[in-house]
């Protein structure tokens, strides 16, 4: 009898999601409306089809679909379409074509942060040292080195923390042409800006101790 009631909460509880996104499906914008002059009606699709991916059998059509509404946002200079472009392309099944390639995510992230969105700073300086992301399959320390840079500007917490131990042990031998020498003061400066973002390392104690902080 409790399995018979579970289970009929169970697609009962399926019935009110299905008619919900049944409503939601009615109230979309046109998809013909989607384009770089108007990149909110493309956000509002492409995280409709995001919604929807869970349900898909197989998964990543509608990854896939989503994906391409979030880069016709990034073509209209929207920071967050170009953060949910680079996420959506991570997110596509290890058997959907293109899948396994994180050179698209690289670029979604990098500019998405030169748009100010200082969390894909980090995850772009991330990926800038996989060298799966490049064409050259080698790792690029000045890209993650200036990527960091920027989103710690933005008080990216990982990013003010990645470009810290990149100055503390350098980036790469000091003969390869994308290497990030080892610069103590400057990993210190940037230790010093962890703290004020609330960072709880025995740094930070010791550093502010007395302080209030």
């Amino acid at each position: 009898m409790l399995k018979r009631i579970v289970f009929a909460m169970f697609v009962g509880g399926l019935a009110a999601v299905s008619f919900a996104y049944a409503q939601d499906a009615e109230n979309l914008p046109d998809p013909d409306a989607c384009t770089e002059s108007a990149p909110e009606v493309c956000m509002v699709l492409g995280e409709y089809e995001m919604s929807l991916d869970k349900f898909s059998t197989p998964p990543g059509p509608r990854v896939a679909q989503a994906l391409a509404y979030f880069e016709k946002a990034c073509e209209g200079k929207s920071a967050k379409g170009c953060r949910s472009a680079a996420d959506a392309s991570r997110k596509l099944p290890k058997t959907y074509p293109g899948a396994r390639d994180l050179r698209p995510a690289l670029i979604f992230y990098k500019k998405a942060c030169a748009l100010d969105e200082a969390e894909s700073c980090g995850l772009a300086g991330a990926l800038a040292l996989d060298q799966d992301a490049h064409d050259d399959n080698k790792p690029n320390c000045l890209m993650a080195e200036t990527l960091w840079v920027r989103g710690c500007s933005m008080d990216d917490y990982l990013s003010c923390q990645e470009v810290s131990k990149m100055y503390s042990n350098g980036c790469l031998n000091y003969r390869h042409p994308n290497h990030v020498e080892k610069d103590l003061k400057k990993a210190e400066a940037y230790r010093d800006k962890i703290c004020e973002l609330g960072g709880r390392s025995a740094y930070c104690r010791y550093r502010y101790k007395g302080r209030g902080g």
